[in-house]
Formats: structure tokens, C-alpha cells, sequence
């Protein structure tokens, strides 16, 4: 996945007109063991580049390597394309065909959407808990705590991402967190 929708990134990014290599790096086994959820902000690298998507689109590179997020991520991935178009990154009607190509990577299950039901309210309940209830509360916001209420409903074991409250938060849920260092203090 990372090589084709870098490659869609790199060539929608500056107004270019092709959308795709034509390559498909997606199709391989899913692997047993870490399970990774991705947050929507560094999901959204991998559609459109940034100088940091290439440090996130080498992980998808690893054999069996399937992407969990929050059904939420459809929503908020949309938002960011638009933002981008809206910002001149990407062309006007990219930020279709890349949601188009967004929906097609989870009907072949490389994306796995964490539906939000009863086990991720159980979840969300017990981040705001274990967050603000520190001597130092960690003031997550809502959608940052739903998210990583969807990896804990999941089961992952680590968490994607570069914003640094959601960083603070997922380490005090004692989930691994990648990359180990982020200059980020924000992924909005």
C-alpha cells in the first residue's frame, strides 16, 4: 500500500494529473502477532505526501502488514482531503479518487475500520478515567480518546501517531507507540 498510494500522493501532490503507478504492493498475508492501530492524521500521509510519509508508508512495507483504525477515520480522512485541496496540495477531484481508493483498501480488508459500538464506549469511558484522573491529567480530546478507545477495543498493541497529547495519553494506556520520537506537538 505504501508504495502505491505514495506514489498516488507524490503524483496528485503539486497539482500533477496522474493518480496512480499502476503497481499493487497491498497484496500480501496478513501477519500474526503486533497489531497496529493508525491514527486518521497519520493515515492521511499515506494519500498525500508529507515529509514525514515515508517513515509511515515503510511500516505498511512490512509483510502482513494490515491497517487498523476507527470507522471515524472515513469521516476524518475526508476532512483532511478536503483541507488539502482547500490548502492546494492536492488537485480539485483528488480528494475523490483518493477516497475512492480509501474505500476500495478497506473492501479488501488492508484497512480495518474498528466499528464504534458498545465495547468501544466501555473503552472511551475507562480513557477519560484513567486520563483525567491523574495528578497531572492528561487533557485528551474527544476524538483522540475515541480513537485510542477503538485500538483498545481492537486489541492493539500499538498506536500510530504524532500528536503529542495523544502520544501522553496512549503511553499512560501502556500501548507501544510509533515513532518512538515525535517532533509533532499536533496532528490537526
Amino acid at each position: 500500500m505504501g508504495a502505491r498510494v505514495g506514489r498516488i500522493a507524490a503524483q496528485i501532490h503539486h497539482r500533477q494529473k496522474r493518480t496512480h503507478s499502476g503497481r499493487d504492493h497491498l497484496r500480501r498475508p496478513r501477519r500474526a502477532g503486533l497489531m497496529r492501530y493508525w491514527d486518521t492524521s497519520v493515515l492521511l500521509k499515506l494519500f498525500v505526501k508529507e515529509d514525514d510519509s515515508g517513515l509511515f508508508a515503510a511500516l505498511i512495507e512490512e509483510p502482513g502488514e494490515v491497517i487498523h483504525t476507527s470507522e471515524l477515520s472515513r469521516l476524518e480522512l475526508l476532512r483532511g482531503l478536503w483541507g488539502k485541496r482547500l490548502d492546494g496540495l492536492i488537485v480539485p477531484g483528488a480528494e475523490k479518487i483518493l477516497m475512492r481508493r480509501f474505500e476500495t483498501e478497506v473492501e479488501m480488508k488492508r484497512i480495518i475500520l474498528v466499528p464504534i459500538g458498545n465495547d468501544v464506549r466501555r473503552e472511551f469511558e475507562a480513557v477519560l478515567t484513567l486520563c483525567y484522573n491523574r495528578e497531572r491529567p492528561i487533557r485528551v480530546r474527544t476524538l483522540d480518546a475515541l480513537h485510542l478507545a477503538s485500538a483498545l477495543a481492537a486489541r492493539a498493541r500499538e498506536i500510530i501517531c504524532t500528536d503529542a497529547r495523544m502520544r501522553e495519553a496512549a503511553s499512560a494506556l501502556q500501548l507501544d507507540i510509533h515513532p518512538r520520537k515525535s517532533g509533532r506537538d499536533s496532528c490537526d
